[in-house]
């Protein structure tokens, strides 16, 4: 149940930071790149970076928090309801891999230029990234669109199931055609170091999000 999927997660988290710890400490030439140094406890280094990271906290928590929501409210709907928006998220998953790849790399790419002293260039670098990535995630979108049942049958054989499922199909794809330079923008915010900026703006995602459910559920 829900219990056993949330104490299965927190154990693949603690699983997952034992390993980079061992790998860190075994493979990693720790004296080569200084990182000796920061084995040891600084309050004053984790006072800095836990003034950055907290809004990283509160960010994740509105962005999962929302989507708890609404799963919540789609429960209320029925079974039926439910398994439709569960395939849904399903299919989400394939523009918002390629869409979130690029807004990762941006945030470590921006991150490097303003520790370089390039700021200048840090514009100019997310408008390569957005067009960068637009040919592929704009053929998977066309591809998408064309062929919605074709891809929804990948996750169920319900006929009926798959017809209703086809209209919030392409409810859901629209947001995703602005998705990807929106992300990309966002999280180079975040490579900039200035989190409580990200915060405010997944904050009024948030508040957007949960008012539109609240009015058409």
């Amino acid at each position: 149940g829900l219990a056993g999927a949330a104490v299965a997660s927190v154990l693949a988290e603690a699983l997952t930071m034992l390993y980079f710890i061992g790998y860190l400490v075994i493979k990693t030439r720790l004296k080569k790149y200084g990182l000796h140094k920061y084995l040891l406890w600084k309050q004053s280094l984790f006072n800095n970076i836990f003034r950055l990271s907290v809004w990283i906290m509160l960010q994740n928590l509105l962005n999962w928090g929302s989507w708890l929501y609404f799963f919540i409210e789609i429960e209320k709907l029925g079974a039926n309801a439910l398994a439709i928006s569960n395939i849904l998220r399903s299919v989400s998953s394939i523009p918002y891999v390629i869409a979130s790849a690029l807004s990762v790399v941006i945030s470590s790419i921006i991150s490097n230029l303003i520790g370089a002293g390039k700021d200048h260039e840090v514009l100019s670098t997310i408008v390569r990234t957005i067009k960068l990535g637009a040919v592929p995630y704009y053929i998977c979108f066309l591809i998408m669109a064309l062929f919605p049942e074709e891809l929804l049958r990948i996750y169920t054989d319900n006929f009926d199931l798959i017809k209703q499922a086809t209209n919030p199909f392409y409810a859901m794809l629209i947001p995703y055609m602005f998705a990807r330079p929106a992300m990309i923008y966002f999280y180079a915010i975040c490579g900039t170091g200035k989190t409580k900026i990200a915060m405010f703006v997944e904050f009024l995602s948030s508040i957007v999000y949960v008012i539109s459910i609240r009015l058409i559920i």
